[in-house]
């Protein structure tokens, strides 16, 4: 091996690459369902008619699920309230890692829409 390892290059090229794949396959599955909900829909004749996958709130703290047709309702009733705290450290480590994954994505799909927003106006 002549090559040297460039350490932190290659590794943000890595994750470059990466990231972009799964981009560019996460647009693909969503043009795949919409795609295959339309030509259902040509199919059956029914323009307009019901989604693929719909999520509605008919009334507080029930949830209502449709797939493919078929209906599906919460069981228990959604609440909001707090799950009690556990004693538990990987526990509270698995949560505030989950919390900041969650805030992270926040930040980075709003600035990707400000960053579209800019571009098509």
């Amino acid at each position: 091996m002549n090559e040297k390892f460039n350490g932190r290059k290659d590794v943000m090229r890595w994750m470059i690459q990466l990231s972009i794949l799964c981009l560019a396959l996460l647009i693909g599955v969503f043009i795949g369902i919409d795609r295959a909900e339309h030509n259902m829909q040509e199919i059956q004749g029914a323009e307009g008619a019901g989604k693929v996958f719909e999520v509605s709130i008919p009334e507080e703290g029930t949830m209502e699920i449709s797939v493919l047709g078929e209906e599906y309702e919460t069981v228990q009733p959604i609440s909001e309230e707090r799950v009690e705290e556990s004693k538990n450290v990987l526990a509270h480590l698995g949560n505030k890692a989950g919390e900041a994954l969650e805030w992270g994505a926040r930040k980075i799909l709003e600035r990707i829409s400000e960053i579209v927003d800019k571009l098509t106006s």
